[in-house]
């Protein structure tokens, strides 16, 4: 029966670790639920062996029970034929056999109490699983959707607000330096080829054009 209690309290212990690793700092849910099958599936191959020594007792207390039957057969014939000695010693091997089954039966129901536990045990740890791997779904979506909060917080605020005011400052800055650079280099490029005198004297000619024009409007209309 050690083999039995050892089995028994390696799947109590797998359940307790299931909760405490669940709340263990830096354990993913996932991992969880994965060292929680590994656990079942030990649990399923021992069980197998336990199953596999409850066949082989009922077998031999089938074999024994059967073999009291041909030992019964064989004293009625003993007695058909007269032979009361070969019939009592038949009736005592019957007698033997009989306790053989009576031992293997009260190692089966001594046996089928803990295997029904360790199936019922077997099945919590599978409710279990199935629980945390549903809780491991939900884990896993709530931190994406945290990750994706925090990530437009930072954008927003903190270092959202000032910080990409002072980069769009900063690039309006660079706008106004290129654009002034460039307006000093044409000045300089005019200066250097006369066009700004070129441009003083267009404007003077259109100075004059005007003068002109409204000198002939006067004289039409008799103002002058």
């Amino acid at each position: 029966m050690s083999f039995l209690e050892n089995l028994m309290t390696q799947i109590k212990g797998a359940l307790n670790d299931a909760l405490d690793k669940a709340s263990e700092p830096g354990r993913t849910a996932r991992q969880v639920v994965r060292d929680l099958e590994e656990q079942i599936e030990k649990a399923n191959a021992s069980m197998v062996n336990v199953m596999a020594e409850y066949e082989l007792l009922k077998q031999k207390k089938t074999q024994y029970e059967e073999e009291a039957n041909e030992w019964h057969e064989r004293a009625k014939k003993a007695l058909q034929a007269n032979r009361e000695d070969l019939a009592k010693k038949a009736l005592e091997q019957e007698e033997q056999a009989k306790k053989q089954a009576d031992i293997y039966q009260k190692q089966i129901e001594a046996l089928e109490p803990s295997i029904n536990e360790l199936k019922a045990k077997i099945q919590e740890l599978k409710n279990k699983k199935q629980e945390l791997e549903s809780k491991a779904d939900i884990l896993s979506t709530r931190y994406e959707v945290a990750k994706a909060q925090e990530k437009a917080s930072e954008i927003t605020t903190g270092i959202g607000d000032s910080h990409a005011k002072e980069k769009l400052d900063s690039v309006k800055e660079k706008v106004l330096k290129e654009e002034a650079k460039a307006k000093a280099v044409k000045s300089i490029e005019d200066e250097q080829t006369g066009a700004d005198i070129e441009k003083e004297f267009e404007n003077l000619e259109k100075t004059s054009t005007v003068d002109d024009k409204l000198e002939a409007l006067k004289k039409e209309m008799g103002l002058k």
